[in-house]
């Protein structure tokens, strides 16, 4: 590479560096972060004030228990807990889409007496176990 090209080179990555800082500024700024604070580790996001800060943060890992991963799980992803939707594909039409989970499944979701589902604890963890597909 003659010099002229990897000066060319030097320049343009010093201009994407340069680019990258603003960036990084603009995204502290939208999560309510300053420098000093961005590289602490008691720092919190304000990006999304509704998450409870309350939570263990940095405390479920892979290794904690299922009943701490449900509950970090159901206060990011936050919905109605008096029903659920459920994944459903029509395998002869190709159709698919989300419709409320029901007691006694798919025949009983067009009759008056149908009863909704709760999105319970374990509705989370057949979830998170790839069991089902809930939706909230």
């Amino acid at each position: 590479m003659d010099r002229a090209r990897a000066s060319d080179e030097v320049t343009s990555l010093q201009a994407e560096i340069a680019a990258l800082r603003v960036e990084n500024e603009r995204l502290r700024g939208l999560l309510g972060l300053d420098e000093r604070e961005a590289d602490s580790p008691q720092a919190a996001p304000t990006l999304f004030p509704d998450v409870p800060s309350d939570l263990p943060t940095g405390s479920v890992t892979n290794g904690s228990p299922p009943h701490a991963k449900i509950e970090l799980f159901r206060s990011l992803f936050a919905g109605r807990d008096d029903v659920y939707a459920t994944r459903w594909r029509n395998e002869h039409t190709g159709k698919a889409g989300w419709s409320p989970a029901v007691k006694g499944g798919w025949a009983n979701a067009r009759k008056p007496s149908r009863e909704y589902l709760p999105y319970t604890d374990d509705v989370a963890a057949r979830h998170l176990a790839g069991e089902c597909h809930a939706g909230l």
